[in-house]
């Protein structure tokens, strides 16, 4: 039997109606049937079924009432099914969260309301209950949780579900709450009190950072405090920056890492915040347990103990034999900041790792700023202050401090074929050069390597890379050798040489 839809009501002539009416007033004068009655008849003819339910409905007055009980009937009426879907993070309801749904191969999207839920209207098709997907829920600038805030610039998280929807025959309207993936984060921070050299509870603000872009952000203290942390699937095992600041003006900070864990996990963090020189001595700390892994204990130390910090009323820090002088007003808290101190303590680096003491390298000053091209156009300075900012790099990336996105390809692009001597271009070459996840795995492999093409120059030029051209002839060389005494395969050595070529032509060096 064929249905048929309310809509047909409009296609039936008026003579019709009138003829239909009067026939049927005089097979029932008993019952006086109303206009609209009549027209059930005529509408649904041969389907008595649909004809109680269409009567039934007229008598009662109620919107949708006829797809409700009868939904076979609604398919050409633009009845639809009314989907709410709950996210909620260990059983918080969210607020702004972005809901995807799939229904009827159209993609909808919602965003939850301040009660959580996001609402849907799908189609219903008259012959079969809709396929509906929950396709994903994300979680961004907009989103609003108990504790917890998205503040602007706020890096979007993506959570995949692709969660069905059973939708049974008849069913107008369905509710669905759906838990987000979610871990204990429990904070504890501390502040260093020089006077009693002690640390003590305190109160602190506390952003989380994803690369460069901010998470999200809480209060914490002075007791521990646990709030429950969105785990994405992608993202368990990778390393989230953490930053903590007091918020009673002492100006104390900490920059500390935070490894995801699994759904269901607990992660305990606790921050030392402390003034400037305690933050440069925990940095100390974290450098040199790295490079002692890269270059051995002794050298590690010659990097990291043989440096004096010194804070002085000065606008940017430089460093000289051994002295690592900081601006007092400093925080390490900031892009500009951390990547400033590493740079000045990259050229430490170099001094210990490929000393190339000459008399006139100093003579005529210094380049003005990253991306400015060094004054007298001087390929020797600038690849010296280039490789400062390449260790900057490397070690704020490597120790999870602000200033690990100084350095790239995407923004050296304004610079191609015009900035051969700006020390911020030459560290982006090596930056995108040494990233390349095939070939180099991790920190300590790229700053092991790196030494290694230094030693190269000094037995092939007679001294340390001193342009970026020598870097690249000292890397070239290097990579036969290793390949000539089968440290490496012909495979990796041609790879290793292609991706050089490969950013050398991009960045047109």
């Amino acid at each position: 039997m064929t249905s048929r839809s309310p809509a047909r009501h409009r296609r039936v002539g008026r003579v019709a109606v009138a003829v239909a009416l009067a026939a049927l007033a005089a097979l029932a004068p008993a019952h006086a049937q109303t206009p609209m009655e009549v027209d059930c008849q005529i509408t649904y003819a041969g389907d008595p079924q649909a004809i109680a339910a269409c009567v039934r409905c007229v008598n009662v007055a109620a919107p949708n009432c006829l797809c409700a009980a009868l939904p076979r009937l609604c398919g050409a009426t633009g009845a639809k099914l009314t989907l709410s879907v709950t996210p909620e993070l260990a059983g918080a309801k969210v607020e702004g969260a972005r809901v995807s749904v799939v229904a009827g191969g159209a993609t909808l999207e919602r965003t939850t309301d301040a009660s959580g839920d996001a609402s849907f209207a799908i189609p219903l098709d008259p012959k079969a209950p809709p396929k509906v997907v929950v396709k994903s829920v994300a979680l961004g600038q907009a989103t609003k949780l108990p504790g917890l805030s998205f503040g602007k610039g706020s890096k979007t998280f993506v959570v995949a579900l692709d969660r069905d929807v059973p939708v049974g025959a008849g069913e107008a309207s369905k509710r669905l709450v759906v838990p987000l993936p979610s871990a204990k984060l429990s904070t504890t921070p501390l502040a260093y009190d020089r006077s009693s050299d002690a640390w003590r509870p305190v109160r602190a603000r506390v952003e989380v950072f994803s690369g460069s872009a901010l998470a999200f952000a809480f209060d914490a203290g002075p007791e521990a405090r646990t709030l429950p942390m969105l785990v994405p699937p992608d993202k368990v095992g990778a390393d989230y920056r953490v930053q903590g600041a007091s918020i009673d003006g002492s100006k104390l900070r900490d920059t500390t890492s935070l490894r995801v864990p699994p759904p269901g996990a607990t992660v305990f963090l606790t921050l030392h915040l402390a003034d400037l020189l305690t933050q440069l001595e925990r940095a100390r700390v974290k450098l040199n347990a790295m490079l002692a892994q890269a270059y051995g204990p002794e050298v590690a130390a010659r990097i990291t103990q043989g440096v004096r910090f010194v804070l002085a009323e000065i606008p940017t820090p430089n460093y000289r034999a051994g002295v690592l002088s900081v601006p007092a007003s400093y925080t390490l808290g900031f892009d500009a900041e951390a990547e400033s101190v590493f740079h000045e303590w990259g050229h430490r680096v170099q001094d210990v790792l490929a000393g190339d003491f000459r008399a006139s390298f100093s003579a005529g000053g210094r380049t003005d700023a990253p991306w400015a091209p060094d004054p007298d156009k001087d390929e020797w300075r600038a690849f010296d202050e280039g490789r400062a900012d390449f260790y900057s790099q490397l070690f704020t990336a490597a120790l999870r401090y602000p200033g690990d996105k100084a350095y790239n390809e995407e923004v050296a692009k304004p610079h191609v074929g015009k900035c051969a001597t700006c020390p911020g271009y030459l560290a982006s070459a090596m930056v995108a050069h040494y990233r390349d996840a095939s070939l180099y795995r991790n920190a300590l492999e790229i700053a092991r390597d790196f030494r290694d093409v230094h030693d190269e120059g000094v037995r092939t030029l007679g001294h340390p890379p001193r342009t970026y051209a020598e870097l690249v002839k000292a890397k070239e060389s290097l990579v036969d050798r290793q390949l000539a005494d089968k440290r490496i395969t012909a495979e990796r050595a041609a790879a290793i040489k292609k991706q050089l070529r490969e950013v050398n032509e991009r960045f047109k060096l």
